[in-house]
This record gives structure tokens, sequence and C-alpha cells, in this order.
């Protein structure tokens, strides 16, 4: 898949930081916290510029992650969500609209942007 290297680095924390938690799945709101995660990442940045305050939105994302179904124990490797999947396959179709050959941090803000739910509702 042709992801930048920061969605790379997203998704890889964001199915760490499921497993580590024992979810039983890795959600889009995982990556969303993996996004927000640096303060001079894009996502954070823009949001600033964007009147938003990532830290009220990061409280929001740990709240739902803290939610998020675990396995009881011996944990297994967390599988992706639908809503993970479809979050990622629309940014990827984002990305071709836009005759991008890479999938980016960009595709994904606007992705989340879209389509709300937790925790943008």
């Amino acid at each position: 898949q042709n992801f930048t290297d920061s969605v790379t680095t997203a998704i890889q924390e964001a199915f760490a930081d499921a497993q580590q938690r024992q979810n039983t799945e890795v959600t889009e709101n995982h990556l969303l916290a993996a996004f927000l995660k640096n303060p001079e990442g894009y996502f954070f940045s823009l949001l600033t510029n964007l009147g938003t305050t990532p830290a009220n939105l990061i409280q929001k994302v740990q709240q739902e992650l803290g939610r998020q179904p675990t396995f009881s124990g011996q944990a297994q490797p967390p599988a992706a969500s639908r809503n993970l999947q479809s979050r990622i396959t629309e940014a990827q179709a984002i990305a071709q609209k836009w005759n991008d050959t890479y999938t980016s941090s960009d595709h994904f803000l606007i992705s989340y942007w879209k389509n709300g739910g937790e925790p943008f509702s």
C-alpha cells in the first residue's frame, strides 16, 4: 500500500496501542490518537490553525479508547475494525481522486472531517 512514512508510522502505532491495551480491535480512534500524538505533526498543527483545541479532541479519543472491548486472559493480536478499514479505504479513494501517488495525513484528515462520528460528533 502506498502510504507516506507518517501514515505508516501512525498505523503501526495504532496497532501497537491496541495491542498494549489488549483491545480486540484496532479502531479509527486508535489511528486518530496516533495522528494526534505528535504536537508538531500535521493533524495537531492543522487543527490548532483551524481554531480547535486538539487537547480536547485527544481527551475524547482517550475516553473512547477506554471503552473499547479487551481480551480477558491471553491477549491476541487485535484485528482492524470495520470502521478503520472504511477510513483507510476512503482516504485511499481521496488520494486517488486527487491523483496523488501516496495516501497521506491530508487524506485521512479529510476522511475524519467528512464522516464525523466519535469523537467528532
